[in-house]
């Protein structure tokens, strides 16, 4: 699926719009939109809270909610007995118009 929009700009209102303890390792384009890989070093509580709420932040920011359909927490796993979490949230594209789900 073609970006409806120019990838770069995503990338910088994703820095933009990242909290201080949330660092982003990677993005990726799928087939159905956008995959990125982040992780926090935070207690596991802190740190799943902090996750969840930064995915509700993309959802309500205005310059990246509207372009998808959904955003979306798809893993949050600690690294072992460390404070490390790795998360991983997927932005599912909106359909484009004529275009089958």
């Amino acid at each position: 699926m073609a970006m409806p929009f120019p990838l770069s700009e995503l990338i910088l209102n994703l820095g933009r719009s990242r909290p201080a303890t949330v660092r982003i390792d990677s993005i990726a384009k799928t087939d159905t939109g956008v995959m990125l890989h982040g992780s926090l070093r935070q207690h596991s509580e802190e740190a799943s809270r902090s996750a969840r709420r930064y995915v509700e932040d993309l959802r309500r920011d205005r310059a990246i909610g509207p372009l998808f359909e959904s955003i979306t927490l798809t893993s949050f796993t600690r690294e072992g007995t460390t404070e490390n979490h790795q998360f991983e949230i997927n932005f599912k594209l909106k359909p484009t118009k004529g275009m089958r789900r």
